[in-house]
């Protein structure tokens, strides 16, 4: 029943010690990371903020057949489209952190 114990206790050593040594760490550089790429971000669309790169976008939409439409709007384009983009936004930013990916 010693046995027991100890493994118990071992475990739980190990799991608190892994919380509170690499959480906290890994919590500091996402944070700084997730900092840094909001301010990049800002940075970015101050710089292009003057050009509207998708002024013309309403337009083309509006020029589609109402059989197309009806399709997108079936399948729920207007919320899958984003997704799909954030998610390979996020793959790729992802698998170029040389500590993660």
């Amino acid at each position: 029943m010693a046995s027991f114990w100890n493994l118990l206790k071992s475990g739980f050593n190990y799991l608190f010690g892994l919380i509170f040594s690499v959480g906290p760490i890994k919590f500091l550089i996402f944070t700084a990371f997730y900092w840094l790429l909001t301010k990049l971000f800002d940075i970015a669309k101050a710089i292009l903020g003057g050009v509207d790169y998708l002024a013309g976008l309403p337009g083309l939409i509006g020029g589609l057949p109402a059989d197309f439409l009806f399709y997108l709007k079936l399948f729920r384009v207007d919320i899958g489209l984003p997704m799909i983009v954030a998610a390979m936004v996020v793959k790729f930013t992802i698998r170029r952190l040389p500590i993660i990916g």
